[in-house]
């Protein structure tokens, strides 16, 4: 195993005046993340598993440099109001109060080759330092470690699952460690102190005061208000729920699905509500990459993510909403979900095939699983293309087999777009099914008010709304579709 390149990355906060939100620890300041130019070429290389005579057969390389550039922001921006990346040489890391760097020490990861099952386990080691004015604040070092188990397969599966599980291990790490930093007090405190004894403009004459309105929210993450019938407890039932909204924050090349973070969080309040799940029963996820897919449902040679380690066999019921971009293959013959790192002129490699999800959830050992989907699959969208110079009809996307005991739910058939609402406060399709189960569909004259929701209600009710709905806004057809086993 070889590490090819220990590396800091410095997180630079500019010279603007600071304030701290209490209620939600949020500082209202402009933050930059500060790398080195050749950040992108650090690199670890090391083997997937040892064969037990040459343990360098099956190597792998993960590029922790690029993951550090778009990690390190993305956890940071849940403690500053903006995040932005720049050079180690710019004027903005001349001009900064405050910066943070990452210094990663050790990777390492293995997989042993043993009868049946595969043990494997997987650690990374890093120190975060932060400067304020620069005098050292804090340094505190972080050690992860976890251990995991893959059925014996091809050496290709076993890579993916440890790339997976490293990359997950890493965002989870620098999380903590950001968060932890951010948590001392003490440091907090200096830092707003020293943000008061900023350099005063001189004031050649008395300016007129300007108050701006606050920036809107770029994601909505406030659901319709709608209260569901309260469901019985169903401590076993387990939920799944990942809202895709930042696109441009890592995929350069994919638009942003603005109101995904809003569909995830009203689907989340059905499923506590109106199903029953609990809340610890629930995998949330904002922003899912590839590896974060892989981790949940698995990949096409091992279906035992981690929703297949927290289902219990025969008692529990599986529910699961994805919210963010659909596309078709290059040749239009299969569907991907877009992971928020995914290139869209490599769907086929960096998108997380339907088919493949569809498959490993039909092997769960659940007593159902009901999949819905907030998107299309045409390789266009509300926000722009995915698929660059397709023709009018858009290219439409071969209909993934659905097997036994599986329901999916989807905003339109394979050449439809999934249209929003005109203030993209919500995807159509999922306002409109918030509101049907919470009794909409069960009233005349889409229902018969006995109380319940049937397949055959929902399927009246939302082609009368969002079929409807996406005419009058935009002129294009919209049809939701409910299908179960194939038919």
């Amino acid at each position: 195993m070889r590490f090819f390149a220990a590396f800091a990355a410095a997180v630079i906060f500019q010279s603007l005046t600071l304030g701290l939100a209490w209620g939600q620890e949020i500082l209202q300041a402009n933050a930059s993340v500060l790398l080195p130019p050749n950040a992108p070429n650090y690199q670890w290389t090391g083997s997937a598993y040892s064969d037990g005579f040459n343990a360098s057969v099956y190597e792998q390389t993960i590029d922790f440099g690029k993951l550090l550039q778009t990690e390190l922001p993305r956890h940071l921006l849940g403690h500053v109001s903006n995040v932005n990346v720049v050079p180690s040489r710019s004027d903005n890391a001349r001009d900064s109060d405050l910066s943070i760097w990452i210094e990663i020490e050790n990777v390492s990861a293995k997989v042993e080759r043993a009868f049946g099952d595969h043990p494997g386990a997987a650690s990374i080691s890093f120190s975060i330092v932060a400067e304020i004015a620069g005098k050292e604040a804090w340094r505190k070092r972080h050690v992860l470690k976890r251990d995991y188990l893959v059925p014996k397969g091809s050496a290709k599966g076993l890579m993916q699952i440890t790339e997976a599980t490293l990359i997950a291990l890493f965002s989870e790490g620098l999380k903590g460690a950001v968060d932890t930093a951010f948590q001392d007090t003490r440091v907090r405190n200096e830092l707003i102190s020293y943000s008061t004894k900023q350099r005063q403009p001189i004031a050649v004459s008395p300016a007129p005061t300007l108050v701006s309105a606050p920036p809107a929210e770029i994601f909505p993450t406030k659901p319709v208000a709608v209260s569901f019938p309260r469901g019985k407890p169903a401590p076993d039932d387990v939920a799944v729920i990942i809202g895709n909204a930042n696109y441009k924050a890592t995929a350069k090349d994919i638009p942003d699905v603005i109101p995904a973070y809003a569909d995830a969080e009203g689907m989340k309040h059905y499923a506590v509500q109106a199903l029953g799940v609990k809340e610890e029963n629930i995998i949330f996820i904002r922003d899912a990459r590839l590896a974060d897919l892989i981790a949940t449902f698995g990949n096409d040679s091992n279906p035992k993510g981690k929703l297949w380690n927290w289902v219990k066999a025969k008692r529990s019921q599986v529910f699961i909403f994805y919210s963010g971009h659909g596309a078709p293959s290059g040749d239009g013959a299969s569907s991907y979900l877009v992971p928020v790192d995914a290139t869209a002129s490599l769907i086929d490699l960096s998108g997380y095939s339907l088919k493949t999800l569809y498959a490993n959830l039909g092997k769960l050992p659940a007593k159902s699983v009901t999949v819905i989907l907030e998107a299309c699959f045409s390789g266009a969208s509300q926000s722009g293309m995915l698929v660059k110079n397709a023709s009018p009809i858009y290219q439409k996307a071969m209909t993934e087999i659905v097997p036994a005991n599986l329901t999916v739910i989807s905003a339109g058939t394979g050449n439809q777009i999934a249209s929003w609402e005109q203030d993209k406060s919500h995807g159509l399709f999922t306002k409109h099914y918030l509101l049907g189960m919470a009794g909409a569909a069960d009233r005349k004259p889409h229902g018969n008010g006995d109380g319940k929701v049937t397949n055959e209600e929902l399927t009246r009710y939302l082609a009368e709304t969002v079929s409807y709905a996406a005419q009058r806004y935009y002129g294009r057809e919209q049809t939701a579709r409910i299908v179960t086993s194939g038919k």
